[in-house]
């Protein structure tokens, strides 16, 4: 039974933006134009990773204080549903479903599927809060050198000990981040004008 609707409720976009950054990492920006495979890998991804992290115990309760056990059973369950993605990626490409398939795509997505589940999952801090942290570089697409790299991170309280009070202060955190990030692209783009 899930106990915790709002875990997966939250879950759900978070996959997919795990499996969109997957891709956008691997593919740039403009991945959709060139990668018909990113459709199928997406509803697949939004239906059987949830699945999976069903036996994990992963929506039957609600970490308000994260331990390290916890935290092994976040990565055993994102690295079972990974090898779920992985064999379902086989099937699709065996059947000729989809013509091609990048590997690279499946470990990225593993690790923002990590990072992802435990932001989400964890709000281990007395008295409770969101953390972000977020590391960007600037690379230089003429010659692939890097302009500029920092780390940005952000925290907000959570108000209660309940799903709804984390996702909104996990979303006051990201915006503070992107924020921070939006201002130092912009400042960094001005101070390094390209050739």
């Amino acid at each position: 039974m899930v106990r915790n609707r709002y875990i997966l409720l939250s879950d759900l976009p978070l996959v997919a933006i795990a499996a969109s950054g997957a891709f956008a990492l691997r593919f740039d920006w403009l991945f959709v134009q060139h990668r018909p495979e990113f459709v199928v890998y997406l509803v697949a991804a939004v239906i059987l990773k949830p699945l999976v992290f069903f036996p994990f115990g992963m929506y039957s309760r609600y970490w308000r204080y994260g331990t390290a056990q916890d935290l092994v059973a976040i990565t055993l369950a994102v690295s079972a549903s990974s090898v779920v993605m992985a064999v379902f990626v086989w099937v699709v490409t065996a059947t000729g479903n989809v013509v091609e398939f990048a590997r690279p795509v499946l470990m990225i997505d593993w690790l923002l599927t990590l990072a992802i589940e435990t932001l989400v999952h964890d709000v281990s801090t007395e008295p409770g809060r969101a953390q972000l942290a977020l590391r960007a570089e600037l690379i230089r697409r003429s010659d692939r050198s890097r302009v500029a790299q920092r780390v940005f991170s952000a925290a907000a309280p959570v108000a209660e000990a309940a799903a709804p009070a984390a996702v909104t202060a996990f979303g006051t955190a990201t915006a503070d981040v992107l924020d921070q990030l939006a201002d130092w692209v912009e400042a960094t783009v001005a101070a390094h004008p390209v050739r």
